[in-house]
């Protein structure tokens, strides 16, 4: 009977060293910490208020496109510089590349359509609907709130998207209404705003 406790014990003794091994070796690997990093950041910038855009670039005659966004800011204001960044594996990315000017319009609370459409990869649709027309070669929505009509300055590749400088010529304001923002992964719109103090 002292032989089989002796013995019960080692196994037990021997089984829970082993579990405290493993538990060790599994808390000193390190988390994929891009993966973990990628999960956490997407979540945060979900929850994160953004204003929404639509970059157009091309010309009537030929090829053209636009883009839903929502990675745009102004750099500069003297001189007046502005960056937006696209994925490189997107449609658009390969016609920035190519094109040498671009607008940015400013999408208001009524052009949700027109932002869930350019969203998508059917150029023929984006173009379809109604409010596109042409400044020189460049096309934009005049119902817009504002458009800057930009000059491409460079494009840097940063991970999975090409960030693209732009330099303003000129700036179109054709409404102030509310603009069309996306939150949580949905469209939506401000009803009220009240300033924070």
């Amino acid at each position: 009977m002292l032989i089989s406790v002796n013995v019960q014990w080692r196994r037990e003794t021997l089984r829970q060293s082993a579990l405290a091994v493993i538990k060790v070796n599994h808390m000193s690997q390190p988390e994929t910490p891009d993966a973990f990093i990628e999960h956490r950041l997407r979540s945060a910038m979900s929850n994160t208020c953004s204003s929404v855009y639509i970059v157009s670039s091309g010309s009537e005659n030929e090829s053209k496109n636009a883009i839903t966004i929502t990675s745009f800011t102004s750099v500069s204001v003297s001189p007046p510089l502005i960056l937006f960044c696209v994925n490189k594996r997107s449609r658009f990315a390969s016609l920035i590349k190519r094109s040498e000017t671009f607008a940015i319009n400013f999408i208001h609370n009524d052009q949700v359509k027109i932002a869930q459409i350019c969203s998508q990869s059917d150029v023929e649709e984006k173009f379809r609907q109604e409010g596109w027309i042409y400044k020189g070669d460049i096309p934009y929505l005049k119902d817009s709130n504002h458009v800057l009509f930009c000059e491409k300055m460079c494009i840097e590749e940063q991970g999975t998207h090409l960030v693209v400088y732009g330099s303003v010529k000129e700036v179109e304001t054709e409404n102030t209404k509310d603009s069309l923002l996306y939150y949580k992964r949905e469209y939506a719109v401000i009803p009220d705003i009240t300033t924070a103090l």
